[in-house]
C-alpha cells in the first residue's frame, strides 16, 4: 500500500501494465524509461493477469520475428523479478465487469485500473487507450503515462 517515507514524501505503489512490462523484458522504444522505474523507491505490483497478457505479447513478437522463441522464454522467465507482488484477479472480476462497462473499455485493461484503485496505487502504462479510459472515468490520479523519446 502507499505510504509515507521519513521525509514525508509519499511513496506510491506502482501497478505495471503489460505495455510497460514488455518494455522491461524486451528491447523496444521506451525500454530505458521502463527500466528507470526499477530505480524508483516504490513497490511494483501487477494483477496476475499481466503474466498472460505479456506472454501473448511475446507470442506476437515471435510472429513478427522481433524475438526468437528462446528469447521470448528468457524474457518471460525474467518478468517476475521486476514485480514485488502479484495481485489475484479472480476476486476482482465482478467489479472489473462493472468498471469496464462503466468506462466502455476492455476488461483486461480495467483490471490494471481496478488493481490501482483497490491497492491505493498508480498504474504506469504506455497504452493511450487505458490512459484515456481512466481519465474519462474520473481516475486521472490513478494513472501515469510512460513517456520516452524516439
Amino acid at each position: 500500500m502507499a505510504g509515507v517515507t521519513s521525509a514525508n514524501r509519499r511513496v506510491v505503489t506502482l501497478v505495471l501494465d503489460a505495455s510497460v512490462a514488455l518494455k522491461l523484458v524486451t528491447r523496444e522504444p521506451g525500454t530505458a524509461e521502463a527500466q528507470a522505474l526499477l530505480t524508483r523507491d516504490e513497490e511494483r505490483i501487477a494483477p496476475d493477469w499481466m503474466l498472460t497478457e505479456v506472454a501473448s505479447g511475446l507470442v506476437k513478437k515471435i510472429g513478427r520475428q522481433e524475438i526468437g522463441r528462446a528469447g521470448a522464454q528468457v524474457s518471460f522467465n525474467a518478468l517476475p523479478s521486476f514485480i514485488d507482488r502479484f495481485v489475484a484477479t479472480g476476486p476482482m472480476l465482478s467489479r472489473a465487469i462493472n468498471l469496464a462497462a462503466d468506462v466502455q473499455h476492455p476488461l483486461y485493461d480495467c483490471m490494471y485500473l481496478l488493481t490501482a484503485i483497490e491497492e491505493d496505487a498508480v498504474v504506469v502504462t504506455a497504452d493511450d487507450g487505458l490512459l484515456t479510459a481512466a481519465r474519462r472515468a474520473g481516475f486521472a490520479e490513478r494513472i501515469e503515462r510512460l513517456i520516452w523519446t524516439k
